[in-house]
Parts: C-alpha cells; structure tokens; sequence
C-alpha cells in the first residue's frame, strides 16, 4: 500500500499540514525557507523530506524558540536544516510537561520528549544560543545519520534523564559548550564514524552516570579538551584524538588534554593520542582508567596525569608518550615553569594560561559578600545606579552555566550596560592583565531596554528583549572562555559563535580602575597566587608601557609608587571592567592587519559618540 503523498510550498501552514497529516504520510517541503511563528509539533509517525533531496534547499527556522518537537511517534527527517537564530523557554502550546527541564543548556533548535522516537538524515540544525539537538525522557530516542551540526551557542546534541541516541557518519564543529553531551544514569549515547571538532570545552562529555560510547571517530580537541568526565561514562574504541594547532611547542600546559577524568571512569581501546599536552589527566582520586592498545605520539609532555590517593588505573598493550606522572608532581612541575624558577626542558612552556577560574571553597561567605559589594560599589561609580532587577541563573556559573546578569541604564554614556560579577576572584587577583590586577565583563547597547524604570516590562517586550537575550548570551559565552580557556586584555580581539555566523568584539577599559583594599585573609586565601602572577606579567611579550601610562600617571614618581601598590606583598588590587564592543569583519582584520589599529578605532568610536556600544546598525570605520 503506497503512502499518502503531501506536497508542501513555504507560502503554507507547515505546522497544520503536519497536524492534519494522516499516520505514515509522506510530506514534501518544496524548496524555501519555512519560517514559522510556532513551534512545529510531531506526535505520529511521518516522513518528511525536501524535495530536491539537498538540505541547503529547504529550512525551517523559528525565531527567539526552538523549531521541531517530537513527542512521540517514529517520525524520521530527510534533507532539512532547522536554524533557530536565538532561544528561549516557548514550548509547544499544552506540551510543556516535555520540555519542562530549567537548565538552560538542554534547549534546543530540534527536541525529543516523551516517546519521541525520530530519525535525521542528512539534516542540519544549529541554535544562536543554545544546542542544536536533544532528546530528554525514558523513551525518547533521537538518530541521526549523515548530519551536520555546524555552530551552536551551548552544545551540539544533549541527552538526558534517560533517553538514547545513535550519531553516525555526521559532522559536529564549533559548538559552545561542547559537540556531545550524555548526563543521568540511563542515558546512552553511541557516535560512530563521526568528527567532533572544535568545541570550546571539550567535545565529549558524559556527566552525572551519563554513558557515551564513541566508535571510529575523530575528536578534535582544538586548545581545549577532547572529552570532559564529570561523574559520568566514557567508552572510546578505535579513534583518534587530535590538536589542529599548527605550532609545534607546547605553550599551554592546562588544555589540549585527550581526556579530562573528574570522579567518573573512562575505557579506551585501539586509540591513538597525537599534538596533545596529555593524554589523560585524572584530576580527581575517584577517576578511573582502563586503557588497550593506546598510542601516543612522543611529542607530548607526558601521557597519564593521577591521583596518587587512588591510583585506579590499568595499562594494557600501549605505546605511552611518558610513563604516568603524579598530579602532584605535575602540578609543581606547572608552578616552576609558570614563575620560569625552574628549568624549561622545552624552551617553551614559560608561562602558564592567566584563566579566571578560581574555587569558591578557598573563600568564606563574608570573604565573596565583601568583594560583592566593593565590586557593586565601583559599578556604580562609573555607571550610575544598579537597575532593581536583575537576572539569577538557574546553574551555576562556576559549573558551565549562564552569569547572573545586572543591568545599569543611567550611566553618564547613556544606554543599558549588562555586566558581571563572577569574574574577578574575592581577592582580586584574576583575572588580569598588564597594570589591571582583576576586572569583570560588560557589554552595553543604546537599544530600548525591555523594562521601564519601574521593573514593568514594556508593551513591546516581546520585541525589545530579543537584542538584549544575544548579549547576555555573547557576555556568558565570553566569561566562559576567561573562565576556563584564555585570558584578554584591554585592546585584544575575539570571535563568538553566533548561530550561522561569528560575532566580533574588542575589549576597551570602562574607566580607570578602582584601587581596592584587600584584607590579609582574603589576599593569601591562595597562598601564592599574585606573586606567581606578577612574575607571569613581567615577561608577557604584549606588554605596553604606553597603555600602562594610559591608565596610570606620567609622572615617574607617581607611577613607581602605583607599581609599589600592586606588587604582591600590597593590600591593594587595581580593579576594572573591560566592555566587549560589537565590531565589522572588516573592522576585525584590518585591527589584526595593523599595529596600533585598535586604539585608532576606538578613539574614532569616541568621537563618533558610538563608544562602548555594541550596535552595529553603523558603518564600518575600516
């Protein structure tokens, strides 16, 4: 019996087609985009394909919410890209309960819930903000064959509170978070014949008893990690693990691992290590490791980093760069190389990566309460009064998820500023730069702000907050990467994922910095820190005396007794905050093209009075 046929144009309601469509039909997108004003449900079994064949033919998109729910039914998909330029909480209209999960991370441009069961072939689907596929539910299923998950803001695929999934022969690259995601005791994911690239945390990460399961793929771990274990399940047969990095020296000695073990175990068979700094750093005394017939090439600085408390590990039939090493020694080993104290065996591992990231257990709760309010005391020096609400992420900043978010709307620039306070350590010695102890993040906009002055949203919400919701995303997405990855400075340049395409931003100094006191218990709450710091900076090829300056006095005198004030042994910390502002592509390389463009740029900004916004709707300097 033939099934029953339905040819569909973009001038036509997709989402009631489907609703209407008989079980086992076969519907035909004609070629265009299919842009829709809600979500399109899936609650049968269906097949629906373009009908040219090519996926670049046929979209469906969504604005502001994710496009495809599948909740139930054995529906499979053929030759269509899903794109939702940003996110947010909609949900089909009387199907909440399947998307009812609050961590931000598990939206997604396509969802499987309940008893979903769906198939994509040859599709394509990416999210401004958030992933691109998911599947959540005992009896969700999600497959996808031949895909291709180009950028996402959070993740590629997620799978959870029990539901599986099979990714086979398909392309997952420059997802935020990371390219596959397996969390709570029951979920199971296996990736076959695949390529995992560039993610900008690592691209494997089973969590939470999550299982992942990896078979003849190549994973690559770019600067970061090729997979993150976090009290989860991973099992790799015959694949690769490789760094793309063109240079040879191993300047970064805190990522490019194979694999990061955080209290879960990880079994590896008839793989192969290559351009990494380590293949396994167990970080933790509950890790595990089964390693067979693993080769690692000689270039590496060693091949397993462990916990000597617990030593879990077994070694099979492999070819290791080094033996195994002890996290402690390693660690000195990091802190001699950092403070270039002790010898350099490569002539290259000077300095170690000045990353944000510090532990909330090494400070009291008066300790953070203090810096709290010196911090919100200096914004509101330079911007005004802090707006009376702001926004509480529902995962913590500190384990991946978004910041809390605070608003100032009446500073002298004029505008709405979002801004950070998670950055900059209690006391205020990271993140930093040359002459800047410790700063948070800001990005501002002269749109209107979506709430009155009295905390009411506006009539127009629903449009006015959209521009706002891509901020917030782009100021996560950035403090993420200081938290974890890289350090910036006043002057450098980045690149975000944006959906289909990158966004571009320089950092400028708000206002002068803030010399704050730091009480002793708070500034040796980490021992040595600022002093490995400061020897750090001194031999940083980036550094500027004319930028110092900038900052500082012109007076010699003056400027010693600054440099006597932040050196390590001082009770003040230089504190300030670096706003991101919104640049053109061509603004970007010509700024990297020539020396000294940046502080051209911003001061032509300055006098176009569009300094430090990030609304693009001007043209280009460059």
């Amino acid at each position: 019996m033939s099934k029953e046929q339905i040819l569909v144009t973009p001038q036509q309601d997709l989402c009631a087609v489907v609703a209407d469509a008989p079980k086992n039909s076969e519907i035909v997108l004609a070629p265009g985009k299919y842009i829709l004003n809600r979500p399109l449900v899936v609650d049968k079994t269906i097949f629906m394909r373009s009908q040219t064949g090519k996926v670049k033919d046929v979209m469906i998109g969504r604005d502001n919410a994710t496009v495809l729910f599948v909740i139930d039914g054995k529906p499979t998909f053929h030759g269509i890209e899903f794109f939702a330029p940003a996110s947010s909480d909609d949900a089909p209209a009387n199907t909440n309960e399947y998307d009812s999960i609050d961590a931000f991370m598990y939206k997604s441009a396509v969802a499987v819930r309940e008893k979903g069961n769906a198939t994509f072939i040859e599709c394509k689907a990416s999210s401004r903000l958030r992933s691109a596929f998911s599947a959540r539910g005992k009896k969700a299923f999600i497959t996808l064959d031949k895909c291709w998950v180009p950028q996402t803001g959070e993740g590629g695929i997620f799978v959870d509170d029990k539901a599986c999934g099979l990714v086979k022969n398909c392309l997952i690259q420059n997802t935020g978070l990371g390219c596959v995601d397996v969390e709570t005791n029951g979920s199971k994911l296996t990736v076959e014949n695949s390529t995992l690239e560039k993610s900008r945390y690592g691209a494997l990460s089973p969590h939470d008893d999550g299982l992942l399961v990896v078979r003849k793929c190549k994973i690559n771990v770019g600067v970061t990690f090729g997979a993150v274990v976090r009290n989860g399940r991973l099992e790799v047969e015959d694949s690769a693990f490789v760094s793309d990095l063109n240079e040879s020296s191993l300047v970064d000695l805190q990522s490019r691992f194979g694999v990061m073990l955080l209290e879960g175990s990880a079994k590896l068979t008839d793989c192969s290590m290559s351009k990494l700094i380590i293949g396994v750093f167990m970080a933790t005394p509950n890790s595990k490791l089964e390693m067979k017939r693993v080769e690692m090439d000689e270039g590496m600085l060693t091949s397993v980093v462990f916990d000597p408390e617990s030593p879990k590990i077994k070694i099979s039939d492999c070819k290791l760069a080094e033996p195994p090493l002890e996290k402690d020694y390693y660690l000195e080993a990091l802190k001699r190389w950092g403070a270039d104290d002790g010898e350099d065996p490569e002539g290259s591992r000077k300095h170690l990566p000045d990353v944000a990231k510090w532990s909330e257990a090494n400070f009291s709760d008066e300790q953070k309460k203090r810096a709290y309010d010196l911090k919100t005391k200096y914004f509101e020096k330079i911007l005004g009064e802090e707006f009376m609400l702001c926004i509480e992420s529902d995962e913590p900043f500190y384990e991946g998820g978004r910041l809390n978010l605070y608003y100032y709307t009446k500073s002298r620039y004029g505008g709405t500023f979002l801004i950070s306070k998670q950055l900059a350590s209690p006391e205020f010695s990271r993140p930093s730069f040359e002459g800047v102890n410790s700063f948070e993040l800001a990005i501002a906009s002269r749109k209107p702000f979506y709430y009155d002055e009295n905390g009411n949203p506006r009539p127009d919400y629903d449009k006015v907050v959209k521009p706002y919701e891509l901020l917030y995303g782009v100021l996560t997405l950035a403090s993420l990467y200081v938290w974890d990855e890289c350090p910036v400075a006043r002057y450098n340049t980045i690149e975000l994922p944006d959906g289909k395409n990158t966004l571009y931003f320089i950092f400028d100094l708000i206002d002068e910095p803030e010399m704050i006191e730091v009480d002793s218990n708070t500034r040796d709450a980490l021992g040595d820190y600022s002093r490995q710091n400061a020897a750090n900076v001194e031999e940083k090829e980036t550094l500027s005396l004319d930028d110092a300056l900038m900052m500082y006095s012109d007076s010699e005198s003056e400027r010693q007794q600054e440099e006597k004030t932040n050196s390590p042994e001082s009770t003040k910390r230089s504190f300030g905050v670096l706003v991101m502002i919104a640049l053109h592509k061509s603004e970007l390389d010509y700024i990297r093209a020539h020396e000294g463009a940046s502080k051209i740029f911003l001061q032509k900004l300055k006098e176009q009075n569009r300094w430090p916004f990030s609304d693009l709707e001007r043209p280009p300097i460059f």
